[in-house]
């Protein structure tokens, strides 16, 4: 009998001495994995490596040290600002994608769309938004990205924006749904949303809110939300 022993107890490997063959290819996979181990596992925790596998050699991420942090980067001079959040929703088609947006939501695009991306603003009504060279800086911006994957569905997001009074918004939305609905005098109707929709009405939450859903094509939901006086 032939026997492989690592120094840890469950690398024990016992093989026949009639295949000398099998005996060679086994163990050229077993030094393979045991060489895999020392690769990827820092010095201290190689365990009982057999002693052809001790290199003797200190890898970069281990300190001279052992034990001891040291912090190389000196503190900043100042704190960074956070100017801005920009959540992204992910769709299949840009161009497609855009009419909901911009027809029903009342959102306008900032810059120039393309193919791969889109960066849409909505600012309060009457009010003239203050912008920088990456567009709106007031108001809500939303981006949309192109999902690359042709063979999955896009990832569905979620996004929660606070407005006054979302009554009246739920106003606006179904107004212009109506104005684009297929009907006998609108065949061809001019904007066509997919499978967008208004998914839920405003009603009071028990956590002192007045919320609507609406959902886009790809499945992407926004839920408009209003703070109630208490």
């Amino acid at each position: 009998m032939v026997a492989f022993y690592a120094r840890r107890p469950e690398l024990h490997l016992v093989l026949p001495d009639e295949t000398p063959e099998l005996t060679s290819s086994l163990q050229k996979r077993y030094e393979r994995r045991v060489a895999n181990d020392a690769l990827y596992l820092p010095k201290s925790t190689n365990m009982g490596l057999p002693a052809w596998m001790s290199t003797g050699e200190k890898y970069n991420y281990e300190d001279e040290d052992e034990g001891v942090t040291s912090i190389k980067t000196p503190p900043p001079s100042r704190s960074a600002t956070f100017k801005r959040s920009i959540p992204c929703f992910f769709v299949s088609h840009i161009p497609t994608a855009l009419p909901w947006y911009e027809e029903v939501l009342g959102f306008k695009v900032v810059g120039k769309a393309d193919a791969g991306r889109a960066e849409l603003h909505r600012a309060a009504p009457g009010s003239s938004p203050k912008t920088t060279g990456q567009g709106s800086v007031d108001g809500v911006s939303i981006y949309l990205r192109r999902h690359l994957d042709a063979e999955s569905a896009p990832p569905k997001g979620s996004l929660w924006i606070e407005v006054d009074k979302v009554d009246d918004l739920y106003q606006e939305v179904t107004h212009k749904l109506e104005k684009y609905a297929q009907g006998l005098d609108n065949y061809f109707p001019p904007r066509h949303f997919g499978s967008a929709k208004v998914q839920a009405k405003p009603r009071n939450s028990g956590f002192g809110e007045r919320a609507m859903t609406v959902v886009d094509d790809a499945g992407n939901s926004i839920i408009f939300f209003q703070v109630l006086d208490q």
